[in-house]
């Protein structure tokens, strides 16, 4: 994370390079990485459903999160400098959403971990 961040951060402000697709790319090699190692992992073992509770979130918040890139990247261009969605009428429908995702994933956390 600490690498993508670093990278993401060195395209967007230095290169001025970045693309919505660099993103949605890493979340879905990051999805099917997930995937892999879960359905290859050991047996279950105590504990294992919180772990396993986590990891099926953390894939919903990747699909989530290459969804709203999508969106984004269809009312935006990271060429033009715009790089995150700002309070003005044609990120509305992208913000609201983004938020519910917010609220509804950090409830499924707390969840978990109570």
């Amino acid at each position: 994370f600490v690498l993508r961040a670093v990278v993401e951060l060195y395209l967007i402000y230095v290169t001025i390079g970045w693309k919505c697709v660099y993103g949605i790319s890493h979340d879905l090699v990051q999805l099917v990485l997930a995937a892999v190692l879960s359905a290859a992992g050991p047996a279950a073992v105590p504990g294992d459903a919180r772990a396993r509770a986590f990891l099926w979130l953390y894939c919903a918040v990747l699909v989530v999160e290459a969804g709203m890139a999508r969106a984004f990247s269809l009312l935006a261009d990271p060429k033009t400098g715009i790089y995150f969605a700002s309070d003005d009428e044609r990120f509305l429908r992208v913000n609201r959403a983004s938020w519910a995702a917010s609220l509804t994933g950090y409830a499924a956390l707390a969840a978990i971990l109570s």
